[in-house]
């Protein structure tokens, strides 16, 4: 057996770390959404999802969107599998009716692992966003794309 030289081996194609799949100012209307039509109950996922638009909780975007309002820490989940169920969380109520919300989003926006990393590494100077991509592709794992 001859080994492929390096040029011709296929690209290993993986994963990046988890981390929020949209913005946090998308998720906090995201959240108004969820707070305008079940205030602080309980909802299933699946209607969570539909008021946001989506016809399948548990594909692309719906996903995306549901799973990063938890990484922002702005929904929890109870319950799971068919009896999934979420509810804003006392750090989404805060933002969404307080009258200076600026604590609470900063504290949203460092709940993620990776922010608080990239916060703790850089502050509020972060380096280029090329520089900055380099270093999550090389350092912490996440993929070019």
């Amino acid at each position: 057996m001859s080994e492929q030289p390096e040029a011709r081996r296929a690209k290993r194609t993986g994963r990046s770390p988890n981390y929020p799949g949209i913005d946090l100012p998308t998720a906090i209307e995201r959240a108004r959404v969820v707070f305008d039509k079940e205030n602080r109950h309980e909802a299933p996922m699946a209607t969570i999802t539909a008021h946001w638009g989506y016809s399948a909780p548990t594909n692309g975007g719906a996903a995306t969107t549901y799973s990063a309002l938890k990484k922002f820490g702005l929904l929890e989940d109870i319950g799971s599998g068919a009896d999934r169920r979420g509810k804003l969380t006392d750090l989404a109520f805060e933002i969404l009716r307080s009258p200076d919300p600026s604590e609470a989003i900063r504290v949203a926006a460092l709940t993620p692992e990776i922010h608080d990393e990239m916060w703790q590494k850089y502050g509020a100077n972060l380096p280029s966003d090329r520089n900055l991509q380099w270093t999550l592709v090389r350092e912490r794992g996440f993929t070019e794309s």
